[in-house]
């Protein structure tokens, strides 16, 4: 569901054209997000924190890190990665496996 949501974001990001436009749209998308996942998050062991992050990998082909750097910013990414590292968990981590066909052009 995450995944789909992603791609709609996407495209609708991609047929924009300010920055300001952009920035106010994902952060209202960000805000509906939270708002919708935030309590099944908190409830996640580490484990399946870890598992989260490399299933976010394999749906989009992208890392945690790289997307949230990506739609964020840098610095942001930074205090993440170092948050989870508390909780032993890599932002920076890869799905290996097969990956699914990508149906997301980066």
């Amino acid at each position: 569901m995450a995944s789909e949501r992603f791609v709609t974001l996407k495209e609708r990001l991609d047929r924009m054209d300010s920055r300001r436009q952009k920035k106010r749209y994902a952060k209202m998308i960000e805000k509906y997000l939270e708002g919708e996942f935030s309590e099944e998050l908190k409830k996640l062991t580490r484990k399946e924190g870890q598992i989260l992050v490399k299933l976010i990998h394999r749906e989009t082909g992208i890392t945690t890190h790289a997307l949230v750097k990506t739609y964020r910013n840098g610095l942001r990414a930074s205090v993440y990665q170092f948050t989870a590292k508390l909780f032993d968990i890599d932002l920076k981590t890869k799905f290996k496996g097969l990956l699914r066909p990508s149906h997301i052009d980066y």
